[in-house]
């Protein structure tokens, strides 16, 4: 059985305007309720004290479940995105949390570019992001809160080569071709030259 009751809410505001007077509130065990009433008349107020007192329960029942170990510890979570326009998350990074004293966890990210690493200890750390291929990531450092958590969104740009250089820039392919032709060129002209001199 579950129920939410208000008993005496009053709710006044800066000037002494009584918005709400000593009401009493009651949602009985599975009902479906519906408040009613004129613009200003206290609905909203009503909800959001419910609303309230439902997070300070639900705080209340999960630090009740928790170890002291657990409530010194938090999460260090984030996505991780390439730099293009569509921001395609990035395979197989890996992840590493590094606290003062050169302590280091890691992880790698999932096909989603996600990742989590759980049960670190509530100190400082340092957040390093590598792969091949990608320029590293070094993130300033961070506090995490007993029982908290730390969320982070990096994104890795994508290391040239040859290759994607001469894709994404035809001028750049087009200067390599004259060159190589020009090259080439010059390069038969004095085969045949040396080889009229040794006739």
């Amino acid at each position: 059985m579950a129920q939410v009751k208000l008993n005496n809410i009053t709710k006044i505001y800066e000037g002494d305007v009584l918005a709400v007077d000593t009401a009493d509130f009651e949602i009985p065990d599975e009902s479906f309720t519906v408040l009613v009433g004129p613009s200003g008349c206290g609905k909203s107020i009503l909800l959001r004290k419910i609303a309230l007192t439902l997070m300070i329960l639900c705080i209340c029942i999960f630090t009740d479940n928790l170890t002291a170990e657990d409530k010194d510890r938090g999460t260090i979570r984030g996505i991780v995105l390439d730099t293009t326009p569509e921001q395609n998350p990035i395979f197989g990074v890996k992840v590493s949390a590094i606290d003062a004293a050169g302590n280091e966890y890691t992880t790698r990210t999932n096909k989603k570019g996600e990742y989590e690493i759980k049960e670190l200890p509530a100190v400082r750390y340092t957040m390093r992001y590598s792969k091949t291929g990608y320029g590293d990531r070094d993130m300033p450092t961070k506090l995490l809160a007993a029982g908290g958590e730390i969320s982070n969104r990096i994104k890795m740009y994508k290391k040239e080569n040859i290759v994607t250089f001469f894709i994404k820039n035809p001028f750049g392919w087009s200067l390599f071709l004259g060159v190589a032709v020009v090259m080439t060129v010059v390069f038969i002209l004095l085969f045949l030259h040396h080889r009229e001199r040794g006739n």
